[in-house]
């Protein structure tokens, strides 16, 4: 709905950047998720889990909890998205190995190291898809001169948005048209952009995440480095960049 709704109707995103951006509408959302799993599953209280930034502050923190609280439910538990991340992909963080989740959400980057159920080293940056489709509408303005929407953006990033493009193949490159508003006539117009261009226009914030992942192996013991690079238990943004960004193939 976004950049698509009628001007009577405004689509707002409660969430940003991994954290509340508008309270009251947050708490709204969150009611009507309640409502619909008590609902639908018979509940009188709710044991509510949500997952929090490593690093958010513990003001942002206090205001989820307000909201889930406000929207009803009887028991608010936070935890850290890396933590949730590593349960979800089923990695041994229970055990004395060191695993490395690289969680890039729409708003934040998680970047942990993990091994006998805790925390090791975790680093929060406000790096995440919404960025990285604001780095695609500026490089299409820029170089364009047209202005397209978030929605396009997404589009473009999911439909043709590679790091690595095939260059072992004789084959042409990724394309996609997009369309947006001229800025010298301020009338439609109709573009091919290419995979290649994408990737100029995604690296930089893929470099800050590499960035974060350089810092998080510096500041690993050296038996949980090890696990993580022998067992390749990092990201694919990691081994993607590993010769740029950590020198070797």
């Amino acid at each position: 709905m976004l950049g698509r709704t009628s001007g009577n109707v405004l689509a707002i995103r409660p969430m940003r950047d991994g954290v509340i951006a508008d309270f009251e509408l947050a708490e709204q959302m969150i009611k009507y998720f309640i409502r619909k799993v008590k609902k639908q599953y018979f509940l009188k209280r709710s044991t509510v889990v949500v997952c929090v930034p490593s690093g958010s502050t513990p003001v942002e923190r206090r205001a989820i909890q307000d909201s889930v609280y406000g929207a009803g439910g009887n028991k608010v538990l936070l935890i850290e998205e890396p933590v949730a991340a590593a349960l979800g992909a089923n990695l041994p963080i229970m055990d004395p190995v060191g695993s490395m989740v690289v969680d890039i959400g729409g708003g934040t980057t998680e970047v942990a190291v993990l091994s006998l159920g805790g925390i090791v080293f975790a680093r929060s940056a406000r790096i995440g898809g919404d960025k990285m489709d604001d780095a695609i509408i500026a490089y299409i303005k820029k170089k364009y001169g047209l202005t397209i929407g978030e929605a396009t953006a997404q589009l473009v990033k999911e439909t043709i948005g590679n790091l690595v493009p095939d260059t072992t193949k004789n084959t042409k490159p990724a394309t996609i048209e997009i369309k947006g508003i001229d800025l010298v006539t301020g009338l439609p117009k109709e573009i091919l952009v290419d995979e290649y261009e994408i990737k100029e226009a995604l690296e930089p914030s893929i470099a800050n995440i590499i960035d974060i992942c350089k810092e998080a192996l510096e500041n690993t013991p050296p038996e949980l480095a090890g696990d993580i690079v022998e067992k390749a238990t990092c990201s694919y943004c990691y081994k993607s960049f590993r010769k740029c960004s950590f020198g070797y193939w």
